[in-house]
């Protein structure tokens, strides 16, 4: 934008409408009810987030003691905001949906599948084509940067390829000493999971795996080290 300096010159300089890198210095607002007027249509979303005035994010909250109410309901009521009042979604960032139960997101676009549980990662398994949504761990969701929605990127800041990722985790191991691959830390989930006691459904819904046979290669490993342990424990306490 152009402004003037105070010698009277004019210059221009970029105006940055949120502060993401001090993100306490800006102005949030959550409203409740906030009515839209456009047209002949007279809306009132339940929840609006502003920050510095702009409109980022649109809840649509249903009343859990209502047996009728659904997630899809308040899917559905936003979808109608969309079609009716507009120029509330110019600069939307995310929707949010709740029942009183379940909580979901989604952006502008998206479809009610694509709409996810919070801190969530969802992704098909290219090998046997199964959905996988798996819930991110606390300290690793602490962890990962806010400022963007790629984790893992090249070196020229863009996001990996199937074959590069490969390469990339295939060279940090090498560089570590370790003669590991990226698949490695599949089957390593798997077998970890088995000993902590999962079931062999828990296992599958992480996996991405299609049928029990798969999964059960890592439950059955599990439980004969178990059983070893176990018997190797009792031997230590045998009175010879």
């Amino acid at each position: 934008m152009e402004f003037s300096t105070g010698d009277g010159a004019i210059k221009g300089d970029k105006v940055w409408l949120i502060d993401f890198d001090e993100p306490e210095n800006n102005d949030w607002l959550v409203t409740n009810q906030f009515t839209v007027v456009e047209g002949h249509n007279n809306r009132r979303p339940d929840m609006v987030v502003f920050v510095n005035g702009l409109p980022l994010a649109v809840i649509e909250l249903k009343n859990a003691g209502d047996e009728n109410t659904t997630i899809k309901g308040a899917y559905n009521q936003l979808q109608t905001y969309k079609a009716q009042i507009p120029s509330l979604f110019r600069t939307n960032a995310a929707l949010v949906t709740s029942d009183g139960m379940l909580a979901r997101i989604g952006s502008l676009t998206a479809d009610a599948e694509r709409f996810m549980p919070w801190r969530t990662v969802c992704f098909t398994q290219d090998k046997t084509e199964e959905r996988v949504e798996m819930p991110i761990l606390a300290p690793l969701a602490e962890a990962l940067p806010r400022d963007r929605m790629t984790f893992l990127m090249t070196e020229h800041g863009k996001p990996f390829s199937v074959a590069g990722f490969g390469n990339w985790f295939r060279e940090q191991c090498e560089s570590a000493g370790v003669r590991k691959r990226a698949h490695g830390l599949r089957k390593a989930a798997g077998g970890l999971l088995a000993e902590m006691g999962c079931t062999e459904n828990e296992i599958m819904a992480v996996l991405g795996h299609a049928d029990e046979r798969s999964t059960a290669i890592y439950t059955r490993s599990a439980s004969r080290r178990m059983l070893a342990k176990s018997a190797m424990n009792k031997m230590a306490r045998f009175k010879w």
